[in-house]
């Protein structure tokens, strides 16, 4: 009688297939629990922005705005892509400039996002700043706090917490 020890190719053929199955499967959630940490992350910042920026204006009656030159520093919503535009809209503000946040003010030490430079002469320098978007925005009408950047997720990008 003679027996053969070993493994045939088709056990190997769907132990291989199961396993990148589970794997391909295990990499999908993966990614997808990262994207929804990136976004509670994201979103936890603009609720701290926002409620910092509240506290603020109940404190000194003005809002935090980047002033250059002695004068606001404004980002004009036609200037905005097309789905900032409508999610500005969306949230009720209705105004042709948003003013820029100055987040130092706030004095908020965790928040690494839309940090303004300052140049060697202790003035504001957001030219670089706003070609990077790396700025918070706020709407002057209605408090509401935009990160001009956005975040992406799930193909859209968000700019703001309000709903």
């Amino acid at each position: 009688m003679n027996l053969k020890k070993g493994v045939t190719m088709s056990v190997m053929l769907v132990a291989v297939s199961l396993m990148s199955v589970l794997a391909s499967t295990a990499i999908i959630y993966g990614t997808s629990s990262i994207n929804m940490a990136n976004k509670a992350k994201y979103e936890s910042i603009l609720d701290i922005v926002q409620e910092n920026t509240n506290l603020y204006f109940e404190r000194e009656e003005v809002y935090p705005v980047c002033m250059e030159n002695g004068r606001e520093v404004l980002v004009g919503t036609a200037t905005l892509d097309k789905d900032f535009k409508n999610e500005i809209l969306a949230n009720g503000d209705t105004q042709e400039f948003l003013n820029v946040l100055d987040i130092k003010k706030l004095k908020i030490p965790s928040i690494e996002l839309g940090n303004i430079q300052f140049n060697k002469d202790n003035n504001i320098s957001v030219d670089e700043q706003l070609k990077t978007k790396d700025v918070f925005l706020i709407s002057q009408e209605s408090g509401n706090v935009y990160y001009m950047a956005g975040f992406k997720f799930k193909g859209k990008r968000i700019h703001s917490n309000t709903k």
